[in-house]
């Protein structure tokens, strides 16, 4: 965040994962500054020609 960025994700959830039980996970997993600040829920993510996910549209997601 000092540096005008911040660790986020976007997620593609399914019926069985709740937020809260992915962010506990996440906590056992990753160390703090790798934690993700901010989530946003996707349909799908943005994929290119190639089936690559297009970067440049999920920074869009968490741009106001």
């Amino acid at each position: 965040e000092e540096w005008g960025e911040l660790v986020a994700a976007a997620l593609v959830l399914n019926e069985a994962i709740q937020l809260g039980d992915l962010d506990v996970w996440l906590r056992e997993k990753l160390p703090a500054y790798k934690l993700p600040r901010k989530y946003q829920t996707v349909a799908e993510l943005p994929l290119n020609i190639m089936g690559k996910v297009v970067k440049a549209e999920v920074k869009k997601l968490f741009t106001i």
